[in-house]
Order: C-alpha cells, then structure tokens, then sequence
C-alpha cells in the first residue's frame, strides 16, 4: 500500500523521527531553549 507515491515504510520511519524528536525536546528542556534562541 501507498499513498501518493510515499510508502508505509517510508511513513514509519517520519513518524519514529517525530516520535524521537518529540522525546529529545521533551525530556531536554535546555536543548529546546538553544533551538529556539538560534
């Protein structure tokens, strides 16, 4: 199955590099401050 032209794979692997983003800004308050400071 896919959906225009992006496969599930692919789809998996955006949504486990959000998931891991989420959990790095999450868990890493300071990290998040020197993002939003740049």
């Amino acid at each position: 199955m896919s959906v225009s032209g992006i496969s599930t794979h692919d789809m998996q692997v955006l949504l486990n590099l959000k998931n891991a983003w989420q959990f790095i800004l999450s868990s890493n308050s300071d990290f998040k401050l020197v993002l939003v400071c740049k």
